[in-house]
């Protein structure tokens, strides 16, 4: 369901929308332990984000790969 809707995101041209969706399958990955992917979808997540200048979500995303490391 997550991964059809960044695509959906995608589609409809909404990057906010698309990214915040990436943040969250890549918190779904990092709890089914799926760190590889949890990783790209987080890096996706944040490069919008940054580009976007949404500096709260950036320091979420932040937060959250450092979980990944922990």
């Amino acid at each position: 369901m997550l991964r059809r809707s960044v695509t959906t995101w995608t589609r409809l041209g909404l990057p906010y929308e698309r990214a915040r969706t990436l943040y969250g399958l890549g918190t779904m990955y990092q709890r089914k332990g799926v760190r590889e992917k949890a990783v790209a979808a987080l890096d996706e997540a944040l490069t919008i984000f940054n580009d976007l200048g949404a500096k709260t979500d950036v320091g979420k995303v932040l937060a959250r790969k450092d979980l990944l490391t922990a």
